[in-house]
This record gives C-alpha cells, structure tokens and sequence, in this order.
C-alpha cells in the first residue's frame, strides 16, 4: 500500500483528512447515542407529583434515555377501585417526544394534558394506555378529566354577590368533618305550592365532569336571562354541587367508597354525607312539594363510545305523565343546544332501591321527574373534542331546558 508521502500528499494535510473522519464519527455516534436513549445534559430523573389537592398518581417506572414514564392511578383509602389521576410530571426532556403509559383498568382514549396556566387539552392514545407528546416547558399537568376541585366550587361560592333569593347553607357535615355547602334558590313569593326542584351531583369523586356539568347549571340558574328569572320565579332549587367533598380533596375514585357505593346505599345511608342531605331535603320537603330531581353523573375518564354529550336514563316507570316529561326535556335540550341527548333505558344496576334517584321516587310517588343525567365527554359529531368549557356549557343548556319546563 503506497504511503502518504509517495502518493504525493503531505503529512499536514493527510492528518487533517483524518481528524475530520474521526470529528465526522464522533457527531454520528452522538446523533445516535440521543436517539437511542442516552441521557441529555441536565436531565436526571423523572418525578411524579400529587402533594396537592386532588393529587393521584404514582410512578412505576421511568427512563430518561427513552424519555418514557410508567403511571398508574392510586387507591385512596376506602378505594376499591383506582380509576383517577391527576399528577404533575418533570425532569423529563423538554426537547424530545415524552412516552407515557398509564397501567390503568380502564385506561382512557383521550389524556388531558396542561402546561403553565393553558387550558386542558387533549392527546389521544396511540394505543390503549399510551400516549405521545412535546412539552417544552418541562412541566405538564396530566388528568384523566379536567380537574373539579372542592376549592373550585369554594372560589364560585364565595364570588357570589348578596341576593335576596340566593343563599348558601350548610347543613351538616362530610365523614371529615368539611362543611358541606348547599345553595337554595327561593322566590320571594314562595309557598305551599311553589315546586322543589333538586339537583345533586359529584357522588363519585372522580367524575370531574359531573362537577362542570353543574358549574354550568349554577351559572345559568344566577343569571340574568329571561329564561333564568323566570325559573327561579316559580320552582324553588336545592342545589347538592358536590357530595363527596372528602374524596374529592383526596383525590379519591370514589366508587364503594369503603366498601359501599355512595350511590348504592341511599335507602339505608352509611356515610354521614347521605344523612344530612336527605334531611336536609326532608325539611324543605314538609314546605314545598317535591316536582323533580335531577341527579348529575359523568364518565370519570374518556373512552370510545357511541353517546356524546349529556345521557338520559328512562326513569319513568311506565308513568305517562313522566314518560312525557322526560321526552320533552330531551326535545327542549336538543332545541337549546343542537344535539339531541341520548336517551336510554334504565338498567337493572342503575335501578337498585340505594340509588338517589330511586330512593326519591319510591319517597315520593307522586314526583313528576327523577333524571339520572349522565356526561359522555366524548367527541361530538362535528370531530370537536369535549373540553371543560364544553362540558360546563352543557350545563348551561341543560339548566335552561329544566327552567323552560317550569314556566312553559
């Protein structure tokens, strides 16, 4: 093999031929080492946080070469299922794609994902429990449903200017002894046969969306509109916006809490929560005669489903004069809000006697309405997908449609 200097080529310049091969190398195995996983400069450990309010999530696993995480919703105590997260993620790499996983029984189709004080978004699973995106900020809230804290009711409540027909009650307390606040609209002219309205909701603490539904409900039912005032002019609302006030703080799914569903148990009450609110309603009861009860619902993560929107549930036992009512909530609703509610029949599990709105028809034979409203945030038929100011707006039209019903 013929040496440098006999093929005519200096030294100098045959060195710098080779240290250029070995700059060229040593940029390709750095490309390839980053995408293969090694750890970029300042990156260390990826951490989960849920020390705040509503806080669950725990970290199974995590690797930052691939810049990957293992989630999994936690059991708050009396919890026999984990179906809630809400977590904070960091010392991941904000310039690459973040891999999340979330082990989950019933993992949702959609991930909502915030960064700094940006609204709730999106990202779809890729396939089931996993989910892909960029967040160059480094931090990124994460939530199978927006989140509906206790403190966000409180910060609605306490906006609440002085009105004559508008009151906040408390009429006992939760199993840890939080107050539990109740709003009662009356008309000043309100009397033996001014119709009482009910609205309860937020049983499950996981079913954020229920909390949304309702925050649209309060907003219409405050309001100024004509629809609104006309309402409030003749029904009196007993508004429960959130019943598990405990596990919604924790962080809790909420489903047979300590081993009894709280929507299972109403006939013979368990929780503290469920004693104070049907004595509550008892009492108002003895004043004005119960017309309907509206008892607010949703899916506590979102998933594939044929309904979208608000749900439903035929409650009417074969009585006419409910069977009409609850067609023309959902012809009211569907008036308001462009798309008509899916209307299902009842099913044998959402008929049990503990059931709240069972347990008030069979109270109350003569009540006209007993709607199990349940949230499906799903996508809509125009591809939209469901947000809180979505789901919240729901409320507002359903809250219009119940008034509408009243005075028409």
């Amino acid at each position: 093999m013929q040496s440098v200097r006999s093929m005519g080529i200096s030294e100098s310049f045959g060195q710098k031929i080779r240290t250029g091969i070995v700059i060229v190398l040593a940029l390709l195995l750095h490309s390839h080492s980053l995408s293969a996983g090694a750890v970029p400069e300042g990156v260390q450990k990826i951490r989960v946080e849920t020390d705040f309010e509503g806080g669950n999530g725990c970290l199974i696993k995590s690797d930052v070469r691939t810049n990957s995480v293992v989630l999994a919703p936690e059991k708050k105590p009396g919890d026999t299922l984990a179906l809630n997260l809400y977590c904070v993620l960091t010392g991941f790499d904000p310039r690459r794609e973040l891999q999340i996983h979330l082990k989950s029984p019933a993992p949702p189709r959609g991930l909502f994902v915030r960064e700094g004080r940006k609204v709730w978004r999106q990202i779809q699973s890729d396939r089931a429990g996993r989910y892909r995106g960029r967040f160059p900020t480094g931090r990124v809230e994460l939530a199978t449903m927006p989140p509906y804290l206790f403190s966000d009711l409180q910060r609605w409540l306490t906006a609440q200017p002085a009105r004559e027909w508008f009151r906040i009650v408390y009429p006992g307390k939760t199993g840890q002894g939080h107050a539990l606040p109740v709003v009662l609209l009356t008309p000043k002219n309100a009397g033996k046969k001014t119709p009482l309205i009910v609205i309860i909701a937020r049983q499950h603490a996981f079913e954020h969306a229920a909390s949304w539904v309702v925050q649209g409900m309060l907003d219409f039912l405050v309001s100024n509109t004509t629809d609104a005032r006309a309402g409030r002019n003749k029904a009196v609302f007993a508004i429960v916006p959130m019943v598990d006030i405990d596990g919604v703080r924790l962080g809790s799914t909420g489903k047979h809490l300590g081993g009894t569903d709280m929507n299972r148990s109403w006939d013979s009450p368990v929780h503290r929560e469920q004693g104070v609110i049907l004595d509550w309603i008892d009492g108002l009861a003895e004043r004005y005669p119960v017309h309907g009860v509206y008892d607010i619902h949703a899916m506590g993560y979102q998933m594939p489903s044929f309904r979208f929107g608000l749900s439903l549930f035929d409650n009417t036992r074969g009585n006419p004069d409910r069977a009409w009512r609850y067609r023309e909530l959902s012809r009211r609703f569907r008036n308001i809000s462009g798309y008509a509610p899916a209307r299902l029949p009842l099913p044998g599990w959402k008929n049990l006697p503990g059931m709240f709105a069972t347990r008030m028809l069979n109270h109350w034979p003569n009540l006209r309405e007993a709607i199990i409203v349940e949230c499906t945030p799903w996508r809509r038929p125009d591809g939209v997908c469901w947000n809180a100011e979505l789901i919240r707006r729901a409320g507002v039209d359903l809250a219009r449609a119940v008034c509408r019903g009243i005075h028409g």
